[in-house]
């Protein structure tokens, strides 16, 4: 199964989420700290939780918010707190067809949630028909049956009034005396629902712990901490969670211990770029006294640095490798498993450097999304793929209306909350700086957008576009220019498409005058448009553009009602009295391009291609053009 969409209510600080999309693969939780990312993971655990030291039920006096006791509900134990939506797979789907027949799941979804009393629910449809031929043709019936049964009770009624009836009958009969088809559709179903396995800040790796304590808790049933169940996963690995950790057999369980070592420093290494001379490495103590009523052997682990040749305790290294090393521990139990799961990740990678981050990202990219779903929380903007925005959902707590999740990020009412995509993007283009000596300068990140969603329209239509070897970098305003060719550090002028009005052309002359810019590379949208002044705004259709105003939440206007001028945007902000943030239309335009592309004319296509042709006419002999 797959999850589609979760929803939390009546749980901390959530008071209702609203329904939240999850993507396949990865999807990343973006918001200030104290907003509610980390409730609504603990919340989606507890649906079908792997135990894993962290609390896996809910429990009304911790979890049900203290601002609404008192307001007239009866029964909490009775409400949901939270709630999702399951898509099947075609394997769920055989597999219930094999056992209750073909057709018998009239949709492909089901509906899980589970109440503070902690039982579970799932809303199945299913088809009460196609189990009764099922049921019958299965039985070898020595009888024929009408074709218009529909229902159980139906099939009841039928055989229970024959006057002979064959064992065959009888024996059909006894099998569905009290026979529920919802009842056992949501067993057999609910067995396939997958785990939810969660992993934060305290299930990191212990440097220390007590060989005997893990391996006699696990024994027992006994509850262990979220760290010492990273522990349990060590010994599970080396094959020792059972096995009594005697010193005469020391050699021998020391090697076990070492080869899961290697294996999982193998793992950790292909995806760290930080220092390649780490290893980890385990030291047993059966000398010492009892610690905190935990008695020898205990486990050290250390890393082990090559290259200064010394070793430190393990949880005096870097934050990073050692919740990096502890992450791989914890999830190894399940790695090779067929099973589905959702990994649940709280603010992975908070002590690894920006570097590392990335490479963080790209493991659970590469590793962890091919076969299980992710969802991560994050802070910071090397955490979110700027080519990836669609999987980030922003997290924020509205006043009166507690926290609220959205993929909408145009919607967002506080900056704060979105600024680490803000941040990935503007890392993304100054990264691209130094790629090439083809810059094309633009005034806006909006307008970054607008000429990527183009020019892949264009490309679907077989027509020219903007050749993929131009770097795209918004300047903010023509007074930028100058230190932007400073950090391109090319001998190459760039391109720059030029915004019309007075102000810019006396500045973009100074800067031809002084040798910034080169007048063949310098693109006037006004030479595509037609008129006196324009944007980049001004290569669509002013309809459309409205469309996109609208569909951000930005306003809803006719153009009739918009004052006189040459510039859709100066007209707009005149209407409003205001300025407005450029960015929400273009992001709209990224996230619904789907359906909203439709609405693009002709006349817009070609402005654009004449645009492309012209831009990439300009473009460095050695590169070639595009087309």
């Amino acid at each position: 199964m797959i999850l589609k969409s979760a929803h939390i209510r009546s749980y901390k600080c959530i008071a209702d989420s609203e329904a939240v999309r999850i993507d396949p693969k990865l999807t990343c939780l973006v918001g200030k700290n104290e907003s509610g990312k980390t409730a609504f993971m603990e919340a989606l655990y507890r649906l079908n939780p792997v135990v894993s030291g962290s609390r896996a039920k809910f429990e009304e006096l911790l979890d049900y918010p203290r601002n609404r006791r008192g307001t007239g509900v009866l029964n909490i134990s009775e409400i949901r707190p939270v709630e999702a939506i399951f898509e099947l797979e075609e394997s769920d789907i055989r597999s219930a067809e094999e056992r209750f027949g073909a057709g018998v799941l009239k949709s492909s979804t089901v509906i899980v949630s589970r109440n503070y009393a902690n039982q579970p629910f799932m809303q199945v449809d299913v088809d009460e028909m196609a189990f009764v031929r099922h049921v019958s043709h299965s039985a070898n019936l020595e009888i024929t049956l009408p074709d218009d049964i529909k229902t159980l009770d139906e099939l009841r009624s039928k055989l229970n009034a024959l006057e002979m009836r064959p064992p065959s009958v009888n024996s059909l009969l006894t099998h569905i005396d009290d026979f529920d088809l919802q009842a056992r559709m949501r067993s057999h179903l609910f067995a396939r629902l997958p785990k939810f396995l969660y992993f934060n800040e305290f299930s990191k790796l212990p440097g220390r712990f007590s060989i005997g304590h893990i391996q006699q808790a696990k024994s027992a049933g006994a509850p262990l901490s979220a760290n010492d169940h990273t522990a349990l996963a060590l010994l599970k690995l080396a094959g020792l969670e059972t096995h009594e950790f005697m010193e005469a057999q020391y050699e021998e369980r020391r090697a076990l211990l070492e080869a899961a070592s290697s294996q999982i420093t193998d793992e950790v290494l292909e995806y760290w770029s930080q220092n390649k001379s780490l290893r980890v490495e385990f030291d047993v103590d059966f000398k010492s006294t009892a610690e905190g009523g935990q008695r020898p052997p205990f486990m050290d682990v250390r890393i082990w640095n090559d290259l200064h040749r010394v070793s430190l305790k393990f949880d005096e290294r870097s934050n990073g490798f050692v919740w990096f090393f502890s992450f791989l521990v914890f999830f190894s139990e399940f790695r090779d498993r067929d099973e589905k799961l959702v990994l649940l990740i709280d603010e992975p990678g908070l002590g690894l450097h920006a570097s590392a981050q990335r490479d963080l990202l790209r493991f659970m990219e590469e590793k962890l999304a091919p076969q299980h779903q992710v969802i991560y929380t994050a802070h910071s903007p090397f955490m979110i793929r700027s080519t990836e925005l669609q999987r980030v959902r922003a997290v924020e707590e509205r006043k009166g209306a507690g926290t609220k999740i959205t993929e909408n990020v145009y919607t967002v009412m506080s900056r704060d909350t979105i600024y680490p995509l803000q941040a990935a993007l503007g890392h993304e283009i100054s990264r691209t700086f130094m790629m090439g000596p083809d810059n094309l300068l633009v005034r806006s990140a909006s307008d970054v957008l607008y000429l990527h969603i183009m020019s892949a329209r264009l490309a679907a239509e077989g027509r020219t576009t903007l050749d993929p070897k131009w770097v795209i970098i918004p300047s903010g305003s023509v007074e930028n220019i100058p230190p932007l060719i400073a950090l391109l550090e090319t001998q190459m002028k760039p391109a720059v498409l030029l915004n019309v009005y007075e102000p810019e052309i006396e500045m973009v002359n100074a800067l031809i005058h002084r040798g910034y810019l080169e007048p063949q590379k310098l693109f006037p949208l006004i030479n595509f448009t037609g008129g006196k002044e324009a944007d980049l705004e001004d290569m669509f259709e002013p309809d459309f553009y409205l469309t996109l105003l609208r569909g951000s939440g930005i306003i809803d206007v006719q153009e009739r009602d918009l004052p006189q001028g040459e510039r859709i945007l100066g007209r707009v902000e005149q209407y409003l009295g205001k300025k407005f943030d450029h960015t929400k239309p273009a992001m709209h335009l990224l996230q619904e391009q789907s359906y909203l592309l439709s609405g693009v004319d002709e006349a817009t296509l070609d402005r654009f291609e004449q645009l492309f042709k012209k831009v990439n006419g300009s473009m460095n002999k050695n590169n070639g053009a595009g087309g």
